[in-house]
Parts: C-alpha cells; structure tokens; sequence
C-alpha cells in the first residue's frame, strides 16, 4: 500500500498533515513538541519514526485486517488494541 503525506493547516495557524491511501484517510493536528521524522506505512503496519537527541525512536501500530483485507483494529506500542467502528 502507497500512501500521499501532505501538510495542512488551519485558520490559528497550525500545521498538522493528512494521509490517504487505498484503505487509510487520516487528517488531524498533532499538538506536540516532538513531530515524527518520518511515516512508513506498510500493509500490516504503520510506523512513526523520531529523532531524540541523535537516535532514531521507531514506534510501530500493528494493523488487524478482516478476510476481505479492510483494517479492524490497530495495536499501538504498548499493546492497546483499538477497533475500528464503520
């Protein structure tokens, strides 16, 4: 799966980033001091990676598909499970 990262911003002047991809639309603004480096998308993953200090911090969300391929859930880092409601 591809996926098209671009920036987006609002009215106060914040910039957040929307995606899109085949089966993922995900729009939103992060309010943090820490932004990821960078996104990788995979079809069984999404990860965010980041830069503290010098190291490179990877954190990754396991993506759960159904037999027809659609995502049901995601697992974040520490193990919480989401369920995706359509």
């Amino acid at each position: 799966m591809t996926a098209d990262f671009f920036p987006k911003s609002n009215s106060d002047g914040f910039t957040g980033w929307r995606c899109e991809a085949d089966f993922l639309e995900v729009s939103g603004f992060l309010l943090t001091e820490l932004h990821p480096s960078s996104i990788a998308i995979s079809d069984g993953a999404i990860d965010f990676a980041y830069t503290v200090e010098d190291d490179t911090v990877t954190r990754s969300y396991a993506l759960e598909r159904d037999t027809a391929g659609r995502i049901t859930a995601f697992v974040h880092p520490d193990g919480a499970r989401t369920e995706v409601v359509r």
